[in-house]
């Protein structure tokens, strides 16, 4: 006979610990951090260390959006494979080809070889810039959906956690060393660095009907990758703050406000947009490593993605 990790469905054995019904805004507050974090870390910019962390979460939120989005699909999976691969790899498709003409513009006027350039953006060289994150993101997308349609993403009893647990530290140790150790090309190197967020979100969800059991793999989490650290893992710090960050975000109900959900649309286009505003940053300005260039690096992002909103605009461009 097995033990319920969650002995009465629909209620937490810590009185008041539940996960937020229905659209929860912290999630999306936690995105639009998040994205400005990104930017940092990719302009090289104080406060930016904590951009793996950001990606992470990312990744947690994808993650947990696509299964819960699985876990209720009832019709023919086609439409909605289709439908979430356009989502991700329509603005990965316009934004290359912004960004490759933006280079073409700038070979024109240093007198560079093109072709070079396009050689360090693309594969096997490159990782399409920053924008490897989308089509990354619609393979993860449709493997998730497809297991579903075999797997119960679901974890009520004390034995399963523990293989579930076992697994996902598995494919964090296979990961992280390939990461650490193997030459990959940039593409597929940080594919694999990034699994173990993908095998934690996995976790996480499976877990959603056992809020303690929830909140304590998130710590466990925390604390396996500072362990991972201190062992010389490289691609460890996403593991120490995105799942706690995660495990807060599905806990903690925020305020509501017109223009909440904006907020997680705006992380997307700030994405989108935030190689952009570095370029355009380092050609005129520079980036000082001071708290004001931070600030104006994080306010010219948000300034790019702005027009994004604008419904026409944003259209076309995501």
């Amino acid at each position: 006979m097995t033990q319920d990790l969650n002995p009465l469905p629909g209620r937490s054995a810590l009185p008041g610990l539940a996960l937020v019904k229905g659209y929860n805004p912290t999630v999306d507050y936690m995105r639009f951090l998040a994205a400005l974090v990104i930017v940092l870390f990719h302009a090289h910019a104080p406060g930016g260390q904590a951009g793996e962390t950001a990606v992470g979460y990312f990744t947690l939120v994808m993650v947990w959006f696509a299964l819960h989005g699985a876990s209720r699909h009832t019709g023919p999976l086609g439409p909605v494979l289709r439908s979430r691969c356009i989502k991700l790899l329509y603005p990965f498709v316009v934004w290359n080809l912004i960004y490759l003409s933006a280079k073409a513009a700038q070979t024109m006027v240093s007198g560079g070889s093109f072709w070079d350039e396009v050689a360090k953006w693309l594969p096997p060289a490159g990782s399409f810039g920053q924008l490897w994150f989308l089509p990354w993101a619609a393979v993860i997308s449709a493997g998730i959906f497809m297991a579903a349609q075999s797997i119960r993403f679901e974890i009520r009893t004390p034995q399963a956690a523990a293989i579930g647990i076992g697994l996902a530290a598995l494919v964090t140790l296979g990961a992280l060393r390939l990461w650490t150790h193997a030459e990959l090309p940039p593409f597929l190197a940080l594919s694999v660095l990034y699994l173990p967020s993908v095998v934690v979100g996995i976790v996480i969800f499976a877990l959603r009907h056992a809020p303690l059991a929830l909140l304590a793999a998130a710590m466990g989490t925390s604390l396996f990758g500072l362990m991972l650290q201190q062992f010389g893992y490289q691609g460890a710090q996403q593991l120490i703050f995105a799942a706690p960050l995660m495990a807060l975000s599905l806990f903690l109900p925020t305020p509501r406000f017109r223009w909440t959900k904006a907020a997680g649309v705006m992380s997307m286009d700030i994405y989108l947009v935030h190689l952009l505003s570095i370029a355009i940053m380092s050609a005129t300005v520079g980036i000082p490593a001071t708290l004001s260039g931070s600030i104006l690096i994080v306010l010219l992002a948000f300034a790019m993605a702005l027009p994004l909103q604008i419904p026409i605009l944003g259209r076309w461009l995501r």
